[in-house]
């Protein structure tokens, strides 16, 4: 059996390789550390398999915003893949709100540097990108684009993009929220910036490391996990890959009865992730039982509010329990999570989210049943994601809980569980429950919806920003939208049909039958 100590070296030494950019030297010496590992662990038929990408090479960069009557350098760093400025240029700013279609309409946009806010969606997901706001401003002749993030202390998350789309219709900056703030108020006052960009797109090459632990049957588990970064990347995903290697050492020196198959992929940063292996290795995809994600695997809990403050919880970092509707994998997964308590947690069906489209999003197009247990902490892409933000007992115990949803799938038959796969229907959530509904008040979730206000017409975009001190599994997330509307999930696009207040209620109920809930009225114009 592996350590705690085991683990904290394997992430301290993953860690000091420095950020593992898709196609950057840092990435090909991260696929040789988990090469080299897998060899002296006994993995067999070990696999270093390089593919084609477009890298984005950034040479430098600069934003400038006018105030006072002179030039301020700001906070930012360039959208990956953005189109680039090979001199600087100076454009005039317009604000237009959280960049949602509504807020776009009557807006003069035309050869104008466009500024919108962003929240991080449960840490991890821009509201800029939710709205698709970059698209549209582009679609309306925008000059440039500029989202100002509101994550903690200024920092600049850097969020992926796609690799195979190319290069962005117009230059895109991200800008923290701080100096975001500056940026704003040039903006409102007609002002402009001064913008510099020098970045292309040439070939280059990434690669798949996978390994085999050999049981009494071909019939395989694929394991997978993603080792690129954007910067240290300790929560992401170093501590993920130190949990996926001693995974793997454990499986060599107690074997299964199926055969498992570790891939660790490169490019997640980049939406390439296991794409490569999925388009070249059909032959293994009909053997596969399950696929299973590494990521995300253990952070100390935070609550980080929109106005810049951090608190710790006590708790873990939020988790979602990302399964294809499965009873089998489920219950799996919901045993693991109990024995290990690795609370607060949610159940999410792939039907609704796929966190990762590039990784368990690849098996689960082709039909394998998938499982993925992640958090993101409010530090996600920053440089603040670094090797303190880890608690290693909890990481030691997730790496164990993993290990208990490999034996548990272990002992299934491949047809059973392939019978039961995308049949549980989210809505009829009474065969996840294990106690009667009641109320529980200590227990919060919270929730916010953009834009502010909604106008009615438009789409309003509802979404869960926090769920904290909860010691349980929430099992549906269920909407009374006030307006004689119902929804499920943790975020939902809804279109009111006439101005007014609106009393919005968010329930969420738990495996163990509590019930917690959050309720606002909302504004439409």
């Amino acid at each position: 059996m592996f350590s705690k100590e085991d683990i904290y070296r394997l992430t301290k030494d993953f860690v000091a390789i420095g950020p593992r950019r898709c196609g950057y030297r840092e990435d090909k010496l991260a696929a040789e550390f988990i090469e080299k590992f897998f060899k002296e662990s006994g993995l067999e038929n070990v696999v270093l398999e390089e593919f084609p990408i477009n890298v984005w090479r950034l040479n430098g960069f600069s934003l400038e915003a006018e105030y006072g009557g002179s030039y301020h350098e700001v906070n930012c760093h360039p959208i990956w893949y953005s189109k680039p400025i090979k001199e600087k240029l100076t454009g005039e700013t317009v604000y237009v709100g959280y960049g949602s279609l509504s807020e776009f309409m009557g807006v003069d946009v035309e050869n104008k540097v466009v500024v919108v806010d962003s929240l991080p969606i449960l840490n991890y997901y821009p509201s800029y990108k939710a709205l698709q706001s970059l698209e549209i401003a582009a679609a309306n002749g925008a000059l440039a684009f500029i989202a100002i993030v509101n994550v903690p202390h200024n920092l600049v998350p850097i969020y992926t993009e796609d690799e195979d789309k190319g290069e962005k219709p117009i230059p895109g900056f991200l800008v923290g929220g701080d100096d975001g703030q500056l940026i704003k108020k040039t903006a409102m006052k007609g002002g402009s910036v001064r913008l510099y960009l020098d970045a292309w797109v040439e070939k280059g090459y990434t690669q798949d490391v996978y390994g085999y632990v050999y049981g009494d049957s071909d019939e395989t588990i694929v394991v997978g996990t993603h080792y690129d970064s954007v910067y240290e990347g300790a929560t992401d995903n170093a501590a993920g890959v130190a949990g996926f290697l001693s995974m793997a050492r454990y499986f060599c020196r107690n074997r299964p009865s199926k055969t498992i198959l570790f891939l660790a992929s490169s490019g997640h940063e980049i939406s390439v992730g296991a794409r490569n292996f999925v388009k070249k290795h059909g032959d293994i995809l009909d053997k596969t039982v399950a696929y299973i994600t590494v990521d995300g695997l253990s952070s100390i809990g935070y609550v980080a509010t929109y106005d810049g403050n951090v608190f710790k919880t006590g708790f873990d970092e939020k988790r979602g329990i990302s399964v294809s509707g499965n009873k089998h994998l489920l219950r799996i997964a919901f045993e693991a999570v109990e024995k290990y308590r690795l609370y607060p947690a949610a159940y999410v069906p792939c039907q609704h989210v796929i966190f990762n489209p590039d990784l368990e999003g690849m098996f689960y197009s082709k039909g394998i049943p998938t499982l993925m247990i992640i958090g993101k902490p409010p530090w996600y892409h920053t440089k603040w994601d670094t090797i303190d933000k880890i608690d290693f007992d909890r990481l030691f115990e997730a790496t164990k809980a993993y290990i208990e949803i490999i034996k548990g799938i272990d002992e299934l038959e491949r047809d059973e569980l392939y019978a039961e796969d995308r049949k549980i229907d989210y809505r009829n959530f009474s065969e996840l429950l294990e106690g009667e509904i009641r109320d529980r008040e200590d227990m919060s979730i919270s929730f916010s919806y953009l834009p502010r206000p909604a106008v009615s017409g438009y789409p309003t975009l509802f979404f869960v920003s926090d769920l904290a001190y909860i010691d349980d599994i929430i099992i549906v997330v269920r909407w009374d939208l006030g307006d004689g509307n119902n929804a499920e999930g943790l975020f939902v696009p809804h279109v009111f049909g006439s101005p007014g207040r609106f009393r919005v209620r968010l329930e969420a109920i738990t495996r163990k039958g509590y019930r917690i809930t959050s309720t606002k009225e909302v504004l439409v114009v």
